[in-house]
């Protein structure tokens, strides 16, 4: 199998995840998150989460333990039933959102496949039925692969076709004081130039059952910087760092947002997703069958 990173894979390596600690420069776009109930609340959030004015090189942190990789040279997935050791990923692991159904990982054609060393997630019409392809790191009991601080890193070329919308993303386990959870999107783009384009986010949901006085407001902000990047049909790398303090965005290796982490995001591991969905309501009919999004590699390191 080739090497997916070229003949200076180890080399990079070393260099990503061994800066060491690097003060924040100053004229980034930083917020503080708090709980906010009210629409001007949560709009003056989103105008300050934004794409930052200094392209900085570097993480923040140094790790050096590789605590979770997939190179996709087999494919490791198992039934969402099945326990954490049987595979790396399952399937379908997340209840569908948007409008094309996540099936199981036996349904017929499958949308869960290996194409020249990669993972091909696709999204396809069926017998006039979407079905889309979700992957996560844990199995229905959360058992399997989860972190709270490190690196996580996605090398993928996202869905081009109109109406995917293809993700890297994590969600936390629902947080033992407040019930809440966070969901930190490290890249999400719907399909073709111009609709939406690039995206980074977070979010915090109400959870199933939350502590009495607890919030039960969804909000979330994001950053759509509308680049040509996700729609350029190559492969790029996207990262997200999550130290004590911050939760840092990076698209090849350059930063390109930040947040602090308050503590809704502290105080839960996270989870890992890989998927393709059907997005957004207002192009489907312009939706054409089959959209794959193609991931490399996965990795995450850790102090």
């Amino acid at each position: 199998m080739r090497s997916k990173f070229g003949a200076n894979w180890h080399a990079t390596l070393v260099v990503v995840v061994s800066l060491g600690t690097i003060a924040p420069p100053s004229n980034s776009q930083e917020i503080a998150l708090a709980r906010f109930s009210t629409p001007a609340q949560l709009m003056a959030m989103k105008q300050n989460f934004k794409v930052m004015d200094t392209r900085r090189r570097g993480l923040l942190g140094t790790y050096t333990n590789l605590a979770f990789e997939d190179t996709f040279d087999t494919l490791s997935i198992a039934d969402a039933n099945q326990p954490a050791t049987a595979a790396k990923w399952f399937a379908p692991g997340h209840t569908t959102y948007g409008w094309a159904a996540f099936p199981s990982l036996t349904s017929s054609p499958s949308t869960y496949t290996l194409q020249d060393g990669m993972l091909r997630l696709r999204m396809q019409q069926v017998n006039g039925t979407w079905y889309g392809a979700h992957l996560s790191s844990v199995n229905i009991k959360d058992e399997g692969f989860t972190f709270s601080k490190g690196y996580v890193e996605v090398r993928m070329k996202v869905a081009q076709r109109i109406g995917g919308w293809s993700a890297f993303w994590m969600t936390s386990l629902d947080s033992p004081t407040t019930g809440m959870h966070g969901e930190i999107d490290v890249v999400e783009s719907y399909g073709a130039a111009g609709h939406y384009g690039y995206n980074s986010a977070i979010h915090l949901w109400p959870g199933p059952h939350p502590p009495a006085g607890a919030s039960q407001v969804h909000w979330a902000a994001g950053v759509y910087p509308r680049t040509p990047v996700a729609t350029d049909d190559t492969f790029h790398t996207y990262g997200c760092e999550l130290t004590d303090d911050w939760i840092v965005y990076y698209q090849d290796g350059v930063e390109t947002s930040r947040v602090t982490r308050g503590a809704e995001w502290n105080d839960s591991p996270y989870r890992l997703y890989l998927t393709v969905a059907g997005g957004p309501d207002r192009v489907k009919a312009q939706a054409v069958s089959p959209v794959d999004m193609l991931v490399d590699s996965v990795r995450v390191w850790t102090p």
